[in-house]
């Protein structure tokens, strides 16, 4: 279950994310060690420590962000997984009606208990 409450079903394989929300999601991946499964995300100008973390980063293709989605560039990359904001609804709609799994993660608004849940 995602942080909107949705229930979405993975593929058995996840090799290649695109992560379409600002920096946390990339960070929190990359802490978990499937940094190296992100294929695409926004710019991580904001985040020079990520960079010198995983510096592969800087220059992964950007897919859009939020609501701002670039379908036809998601699509060439032909990711298993979507990490979005659950703030996104219409950008992690249009991703969902191409047929993408899309996992909501909260952006900018979660506590530590919020968090904590997402990750389990």
């Amino acid at each position: 279950m995602d942080m909107a409450g949705k229930n979405v079903k993975l593929p058995a394989s996840i090799d290649r994310v695109i992560v379409t929300c600002y920096g946390g999601a990339s960070h929190e991946l990359a802490v978990l060690g499937a940094g190296d499964k992100i294929v695409a995300q926004p710019s991580m100008q904001r985040f020079p420590q990520l960079v010198k973390m995983m510096p592969r980063f800087k220059d992964l293709p950007d897919p859009g962000s939020f609501d701002n989605v670039n379908i036809e560039a998601i699509l060439k990359l032909k990711p298993d997984l979507v990490v979005a904001s659950v703030t996104s609804t219409k950008g992690n709609q249009k991703i969902e009606e191409a047929g993408i799994p899309v996992i909501t993660v909260s952006t900018g608004v979660a506590d530590i208990d919020a968090l904590k849940k997402s990750s389990r």
